[in-house]
């Protein structure tokens, strides 16, 4: 369900949106699905469901996956559509 709301309502503050409201709190309850369900994101080239991947995690603080969250970000540096120097 998580996919298909943001794969269907495609835009910078809808995605976010789902990323906080439905994602955050998902995976939050079922670690063991996060490295699962948002690899499967990442390797989807979508950048809405990449820019997921990233998102959930926003508000962990203590409980990030700090190891899953910058290898993430890294993977995704060279993409200007989420980090333009």
């Amino acid at each position: 369900m998580m996919t298909y709301l943001i794969i269907e309502n495609s835009w910078w503050d809808s995605v976010d949106s789902v990323s906080s409201v439905c994602c955050r709190p998902f995976f939050k309850q079922h670690i063991a699905l996060q490295k699962l369900v948002t690899r499967t994101w990442m390797d989807s080239h979508s950048i809405w469901l990449q820019r997921s991947t990233i998102l959930f995690q926003l508000s962990y603080r203590n409980e990030t996956n700090e190891k899953l969250f910058f290898a993430y970000i890294i993977e995704l540096a060279n993409r200007k559509e989420f980090f333009y120097c």
